[in-house]
């Protein structure tokens, strides 16, 4: 099982205090919202926290890199 869990860029940006990283995380941010978008598909979805602003899917490493 592979686990997922998104951070906010823009805090951990603000945790830094390194205003010439700001490019970073927007592709960091990007990237993360990408990889959200598709890990929605609720069927694959096994657990939800919502503390951590994560989620559980029950697929490889492997799947999981062949998924849209």
């Amino acid at each position: 099982m592979v686990s997922v869990e998104f951070m906010d860029a823009d805090a951990v940006l603000a945790l830094v205090d390194k205003p010439q990283i700001a490019a970073l995380a927007s592709e960091v941010r990007q990237r993360r919202e990408r990889v959200h978008d598709v890990l929605l598909a609720l069927q694959w979805i096994e657990r939800v926290s919502w503390e951590k602003q994560g989620m559980a899917v029950d697929l490889t490493p492997d799947a999981l890199k062949r998924a849209p």
